[in-house]
């Protein structure tokens, strides 16, 4: 939904800024990271750990974004974002393989 706003605004020419361009950069990634993520695990891949830590520390990034770019925020929201991360780094650190369920 967010990029469909960012589609009609640039349209109408409306110029955005460089914060603007930078998330929606970040969010369009991070979707096609936890997309391919979830689909490896589902289907039990060779490579479901690997895309598993990048999806991980995605969420890790979600919580780092406001330090980097110094954007205010929730910080509560944002603490999952980091419990979750840290948690699926450890979750798919020590799986051997995807089958192994």
């Amino acid at each position: 939904m967010y990029l469909y706003w960012v589609g009609i605004a640039t349209s109408r020419g409306v110029v955005l800024s460089p914060r603007i361009l930078r998330s929606t950069i970040f969010w369009a990634i991070a979707t096609i990271v936890f997309g391919v993520a979830w689909w490896t695990v589902w289907t039990a891949k060779a490579s479901a750990n690997a895309w598993g830590i990048a999806a991980s520390l995605t969420e890790i990034m979600t919580f780092i974004w406001p330090l980097v770019f110094r954007v205010r925020t929730v910080w509560p929201h944002h603490l999952g974002a980091l419990v979750i991360g840290i948690t699926g780094l450890v979750v798919f650190s020590r799986r051997s393989s995807p089958a192994a369920r």
